[in-house]
């Protein structure tokens, strides 16, 4: 059972202590803006501590440190305007995030942790960490930093890889739907090494080291000019 209330301001684990093992919050259709500070470990060591729902349309989330689930089981719904990923200490896991395959998300902002990914965004962008995409369209991926494996059938409108981020199509080798990746240093890598990009279309951008595109055998380069 999840608590309901409309809370415009939410603020969990801001006080001292381990954090609470599991918390539910639904906020209805208030809109809310909720800071996330920490977490107690999942009891079940899989579900995360902090689970909340919510469907207004402009509900802001931002995490530092903790578990967090949104509309984490299948039948469950919420929106989510904008996702602030962040992290204390440690980058790449002081937050753990999942979004279900519920979840209306617009844009994303991540400079650190674990994300799941189960639905269509409109906007992301990782500075660190590691994110998964199971599933949903997706308009644009910044990745400046990190790794993301792309694991979704759905379109996949555009991709600017830089700094040493690292895009990985190999988890999920069914066919993938990728309108182009425009590529901008040599230190970023992209990996489909089982094919699933039929027609892949890398724009090298002030950058050359065709040894950091890992397309496995049997491809065809085609050069042209970027636009």
């Amino acid at each position: 059972q999840y608590l309901k209330i409309g809370a415009t301001l939410l603020n969990i684990g801001d006080k001292q202590g381990d954090g609470s093992e599991r918390i539910k919050i639904n906020l209805g259709s208030v809109q809310t803006t909720a800071l996330i500070t920490n977490s107690g470990d999942s009891p079940d060591g899989n579900t995360p501590a902090i689970l909340l729902l919510g469907t207004h349309a402009s509900n802001t989330i931002n995490i530092n440190r903790g578990s967090l689930g949104i509309a984490y089981y299948p039948t469950e719904v919420a929106t989510v305007a904008t996702l602030r990923q962040a992290f204390f200490d440690n980058a790449l896991d002081d937050t753990t995030v999942y979004l279900g395959a519920g979840v209306a998300v617009a844009d994303i902002v991540k400079s650190g942790g674990v994300l799941d990914i189960n639905s269509d965004t409109t906007s992301f962008r990782q500075t660190a960490g590691t994110t998964t995409i199971h599933a949903g369209a997706h308009t644009v991926l910044n990745i400046l930093a990190g790794l993301l494996n792309y694991n979704s059938t759905g379109t996949l409108a555009a991709v600017n890889l830089s700094g040493d981020g690292v895009l990985v199509f190999d988890q999920d080798a069914r066919p993938k739907d990728v309108t182009v990746i425009d590529k901008f240093t040599d230190e970023s890598e992209i990996f489909d090494e089982s094919g699933s990009i039929a027609s892949p279309v890398i724009d090298l951008n002030n950058c050359g080291d065709l040894s950091t595109i890992h397309m496995g055998q049997d491809f065809k380069l085609t050069f042209g000019a970027t636009s």
